[in-house]
C-alpha cells in the first residue's frame, strides 16, 4: 500500500507539471505566424524531393530498404518554415504588403537554396538557415519529436538545422536506421579515425577531420576487414556465378559509397535450371561474385 501511495503521488505531480508546461505552450502560441502558414516554393521543394529520388551516393536510402522512406528536401523544407516566422507577424519591421512580399522572397531564397542535395552539407547555406531558426525563436529552438521515425528523414534534418532531435520507433530496423545515422555519428564528430591504416599515412593529422569523415575513414576499414574475414570462413559456399548478357540489373548501395563495390537488386531475380537471371535489356554479360 506504502509503494502504491507513493506511485498515485508521483503521478500526481506529474499531471501537474504537465498541465503547467502545456499553459505554458499555450502562452507561447499566442506567437508569431510560420512562414509555412502563410506560403512556401513550393516548385523547387516538388524538383528538388523528386530528383532526390535518383540519387544513390551518399543518399541515407542506400544504408537499409525502407517503405515510405520521406525526402529530405521536403523534411528540411517543412521544419525549417514550421519555425521561421512569416514576414506579416512583425508589422513593426515590415509595415506595408509590399515590404512583407519583399521579405517573404528573401526567405523563400534562403529555402530554396537549402532544400539543393549538393548544399546538404553547405556550411555557408546551413549557417544561414540556422540563423534565420534562431532569430525566430529567441535563440531558444524548440527540440523536435518523430515518434514514429521510421526512415529518419524528419529527425536527420532537424539535427542538420541545428535542433535537438529524438526518435523514437517500435519496428527495430527503424530503430537501426537512426541510431545509425542520428545517434552514432554526433558522438565521434570532429573526431579523427582510430584505425592503423589511416594514421599511418604521412599527411595524417587529427586536427583535420570535420564532421563524420573520421567515423567513415574506419567504418570503410573495418567493414572491408569484416568483408575479407567473412570471405575466408565461408567464401567457398558463394561461387562465381554467370549471368547471361541482358538479363540482370545493378544498382549503387552503401558498400559502393565504402568500396566501390557492387550488389545485385534481386527484386526480378528468377532461375533458368543453369543461371541466376535478372530482367535488364541493357545489361551487358559478366561474371559476378558471390550472388546470394
Amino acid at each position: 500500500m506504502k509503494v502504491e501511495g507513493q506511485y498515485e503521488r508521483l503521478e500526481e505531480r506529474l499531471e501537474e507539471r504537465l498541465e503547467e508546461k502545456l499553459e505554458e505552450a499555450v502562452e507561447e502560441r499566442t506567437m508569431n505566424k510560420k512562414l509555412i502558414e502563410v506560403a512556401l516554393p513550393l516548385e523547387k521543394i516538388n524538383a528538388e524531393s523528386a530528383r532526390e529520388k535518383s540519387i544513390r551516393h551518399g543518399h541515407p536510402s542506400t544504408l537499409h530498404l525502407w517503405w515510405a522512406r520521406r525526402p529530405l528536401a521536403a523534411a528540411r523544407a517543412v521544419i525549417w518554415a514550421s519555425l521561421v516566422d512569416d514576414p506579416s507577424s512583425h508589422p513593426e519591421l515590415f509595415p506595408t504588403e509590399e515590404e512583407q512580399n519583399k521579405e517573404r522572397q528573401r526567405l523563400f531564397k534562403i529555402l530554396e537554396d537549402l532544400v539543393v542535395w549538393e548544399n546538404s552539407n553547405n556550411e555557408a547555406v546551413l549557417n544561414l538557415a540556422k540563423a534565420e531558426i534562431m532569430k525566430s525563436t529567441n535563440n531558444n529552438p524548440p527540440a523536435l519529436l518523430d515518434p514514429f521515425a521510421g526512415g529518419g528523414a524528419i529527425p536527420l534534418e532537424a539535427q542538420r538545422l541545428g535542433l535537438e532531435a529524438h526518435a523514437h520507433d517500435l519496428n527495430p530496423v527503424a530503430v537501426m536506421i537512426n541510431k545509425t545515422m542520428i545517434e552514432i555519428p554526433p558522438r565521434f564528430a570532429n573526431m579523427p579515425p582510430v584505425n592503423p591504416e589511416a594514421r599511418q599515412k604521412l599527411d595524417f593529422d587529427e586536427n583535420n577531420w570535420k564532421g563524420a569523415a573520421g567515423l567513415a575513414e574506419d567504418v570503410r576499414y573495418y567493414g572491408e576487414w569484416m568483408k575479407q574475414e567473412a570471405f575466408k570462413r565461408i567464401g567457398h559456399l558463394y561461387p562465381k556465378v554467370k549471368v547471361p548478357a541482358g538479363q540482370y540489373r545493378l544498382r549503387y548501395s552503401i558498400t559502393d559509397m565504402l568500396d566501390r563495390t557492387y550488389y545485385t537488386d534481386f527484386f526480378d531475380l528468377t532461375w533458368d535450371g543453369e543461371n541466376a537471371v535478372f530482367d535488364d535489356p541493357y545489361a551487358e554479360e559478366e561474371e559476378l561474385e558471390n550472388i546470394s
